[in-house]
């Protein structure tokens, strides 16, 4: 990704101690309507992934206005992922089209993976990988909302 094509944006991630905001920078290319288009899915900031596209406010929070189609799966081993771990998340994610990110040293990774792959098929990929592995947590970033339901925009026709 070229510099000139994208900047980026804080995400709102939750706020610290002293009520400041947290927030994540990503990349993202902003639209002639002003929206913002994300273009690599969040780590630590819940709720959307690479493609969606969101208006934000001063703060980071947002709010997604279209949902780009990925789902995003955030991964969280004790106390970091080796080498091997990554491979084989990889491996698994590949045939779904998924991309695995995990910034060095690997305290946690996010996988970016088309819908259109199946939820079965994600969530049979994820159950591989953390099957074998009882210290990693894992989460769908963009699936449920603040009260755990169910979001169910990949079943709304867009």
């Amino acid at each position: 990704m070229n510099d000139a094509d994208h900047e980026h944006v804080e995400l709102w991630c939750g706020d610290r101690r002293d009520g400041s905001p947290a927030t994540e920078e990503i990349p993202a290319r902003r639209r002639p309507d002003g929206l913002i288009e994300v273009l690599g899915t969040p780590g630590i900031a819940y709720g959307c992934a690479a493609g969606d596209v969101l208006s934000i406010e001063a703060d980071g929070r947002f709010e997604v206005v279209h949902r780009g189609g990925n789902v995003a799966i955030h991964l969280w081993p004790s106390p970091h992922f080796t080498d091997e771990q990554l491979a084989d998340l990889r491996r698994l994610f590949s045939p779904l089209t998924g991309q695995v990110e995990a910034p060095s040293p690997a305290r946690f990774a996010v996988v970016t993976v088309p819908v259109a792959a199946g939820v079965p098929a994600i969530e049979q990929a994820i159950e591989g990988f953390v099957g074998k592995q009882p210290d990693i947590e894992w989460y769908f970033g963009n699936v449920r909302d603040e009260n755990d339901l169910p979001l169910n925009w990949w079943s709304d026709p867009d």
